[in-house]
């Protein structure tokens, strides 16, 4: 249903008695209130045509449009509150973590690069929306946030993902994540290249739109790994630091909803 506009509330409470006022009217439930997870003001969304029966609720109240709302730093869908920020950026990298799994058996680099680097700017929203939620909430948020971030930095593994999150963003350098494949056998289409990357052919040559398509049919092991200053003779395989990093800001935003806000359903 289309949304004309949100009529702003004081705080929680203030929208819920509105909600309960605009339920008793239509003779059903109309909405949940959005609530800002700085200020504690509240949203409640308004259709005109709709609520009809209800429109004279609506007088003396201000009101904004969507826009308006997202520039003004509410947070719209299931993650409410102080952390909500924090805790949809990890739902990001959780969900891109599990997408690298089909690529197991199914060679195909640059989507796999591609969603690797997405990870990254990912679990860098998650400590950026926790470094700004913790420094407007009080002193020792702010606090905590900054001996958890100096634990980022102090620790190499985390550093790492750190630093190549703002390589990508900020050099020119080769992104240092690897392929490797074992293939043990290809049935399908003729391919034009057969390697490390995948099977692949390239389509529209010579074109703006060239581009390279990877085929399925390899009986393969795909993994990427790490080109670190350490060298190593079988480097762990990137998915399981993955893991490592990403259950480090579970824990993170965890902790601080628990220590500094709850999360509003």
């Amino acid at each position: 249903m289309r949304i004309d506009r949100y009529l702003v509330l004081d705080d929680r409470n203030s929208a819920l008695s509105l909600i309960v006022e605009i339920d008793a009217l239509l003779g059903e439930h109309w909405t949940d209130p959005v609530i800002h997870p700085e200020s504690g003001e509240a949203l409640v969304a308004w259709n005109d045509a709709y609520l009809s029966k209800a429109h004279k609720l609506q007088k003396g109240k201000r009101s904004v449009s969507l826009q308006e709302a997202i520039l003004g730093g509410w947070i719209f869908g299931i993650h409410q509150g102080r952390f909500g920020k924090a805790r949809l950026k990890l739902e990001e990298a959780m969900a891109i973590r599990n997408a690298l799994d089909q690529f197991d058996n199914y060679p195909n680099f640059p989507a796999y690069r591609a969603l690797f680097h997405g990870f990254l700017s990912s679990l860098y929203g998650v400590k950026e929306a926790l470094r700004n939620a913790c420094g407007k909430i009080s002193k020792d948020s702010k606090a905590w946030w900054e001996s958890k971030f100096k634990e980022i930095q102090q620790d190499p593994l985390l550093h790492l993902f750190y630093k190549m999150h703002n390589q990508d963003k900020h050099a020119l350098e080769q992104s240092i994540l690897q392929p490797r494949t074992k293939l043990f056998g290809y049935a399908g289409a003729v391919p034009e290249r057969l390697g490390a990357e995948g099977v692949s052919v390239s389509k529209n040559a010579g074109t703006k739109y060239e581009q390279r398509q990877f085929l399925r049919g390899a009986v393969a092991a795909f993994e990427c790994y790490l080109l670190t200053d350490n060298p190593n003779d079988d480097p762990p395989s990137v998915k399981g630091q993955l893991d490592l990093v990403l259950d480090h800001y579970k824990t993170l935003v965890w902790e601080s909803e628990r220590q500094f806000g709850e999360r509003t359903p």
